[in-house]
């Protein structure tokens, strides 16, 4: 069988990231994306535009793309698809997607050269310039996990997740790794550029002795 992130009778809400109750008749499911009106109403019952005029239009950022219109549950009639059961729960159920291990990601940086200048005083009255260049560059990696990413998105208490909900899992996870990534990268690279400038200082000096 499919694996059903919902039971029998429910069908996964994409935006509250959790199963409800397939509607009654009359049930309002224009708001409902049309890829998921087929799972809203209950078996026997079709998602059905309402034919008489409405100015009803909430799409929100979704306009384009979501198709939302004035609908609700209605009988089936000869001609609709409206399987039943659990072959229509099969058939049209939203399946879940299962994150397992972590998102790792590998940064590295390098630094723009830093300048190093220096005057030394040779005796009391002459002094002796010279310069050196310093540069650093720096690998870091990051790893987070599914736990870090749905804390991360505030979905901590979501067991089952569809497609969509886990693709986004899936990029905010790589986000935080990134960040941590270059995060450790730059703090490590301009360490080491520190201790290279140190160094270039003393390549300096005795250049200006």
């Amino acid at each position: 069988t499919t694996d059903c992130i919902c039971p029998l009778g429910k069908f996964w809400h994409w935006r509250l990231h959790k199963c409800i109750t397939q509607g009654a008749w009359g049930y309002e499911c224009g708001f409902f994306p049309e890829e998921h009106k087929h799972r809203v109403c209950q078996d026997g019952l079709a998602c059905k535009a309402i034919a008489t005029a409405d100015n009803y239009n909430s799409p929100g950022k979704f306009q384009g793309t979501a198709r939302s219109r004035p609908a609700t549950c209605v009988q089936c009639v000869t001609g609709d698809s409206c399987p039943t059961g659990e072959k229509r729960h099969q058939a049209h159920c939203a399946v879940e997607a299962k994150l397992t291990g972590d998102a790792c990601v590998t940064v590295k940086i390098t630094l723009p050269p830093k300048d190093v200048h220096v005057n030394e005083e040779l005796s009391h009255t002459a002094t002796a310039t010279a310069s050196a260049t310093a540069t650093a560059s720096a690998t870091a990696i990051a790893c987070v996990s599914v736990e870090e990413g749905k804390t991360r998105m505030g979905i901590e208490d979501v067991e089952g997740m569809g497609k969509v909900l886990s693709a986004e899992l899936t990029t905010v996870m790589q986000e935080k790794a990134l960040e941590e990534a270059t995060k450790k990268a730059l703090e490590k690279a301009m360490l080491d550029r520190d201790v290279s400038a140190e160094e270039a200082a003393s390549i300096a000096k005795m250049q200006a002795a």
